[in-house]
């Protein structure tokens, strides 16, 4: 079951503890998928083998209405996410840490 953050936050968790994130395009269609693991378990993010990065990202909270808040753009995950918890604007953080892929 999940915990309110995560279905907040439109996050999973594996079997192994490992963060999944869905990473998707403007039109919301989503094309890889992110696994962050715990740093002291060696790369701690990994995406699908082959799997598209550019020009994808992650809304953090896809509740809050895109178009209607600001957006802000940040380096990871944990970082948006901080952000997103704390603050009425949206945050969201794109797949290839490449600000002008979202624009």
């Amino acid at each position: 079951m999940a915990c309110p953050f995560q279905t907040r936050m439109a996050v999973k968790v594996n079997a192994d503890g490992h963060l999944l994130v869905p990473l998707r395009d403007s039109d919301g269609h989503q094309h890889n998928l992110q696994t962050i693991g715990q740093r002291s378990e060696g790369p701690g993010k990994t995406f699908l083998k082959g799997g598209r990065k550019t020009g994808l990202f992650h809304l953090i909270d896809p509740h809050k209405q895109v178009g209607k808040v600001p957006m802000v753009v940040a380096e990871g995950y944990a970082t948006a996410a901080e952000g997103d918890r704390s603050s009425p604007v949206s945050f969201t953080t794109p797949a290839d840490t490449c600000i002008h892929s979202l624009i």
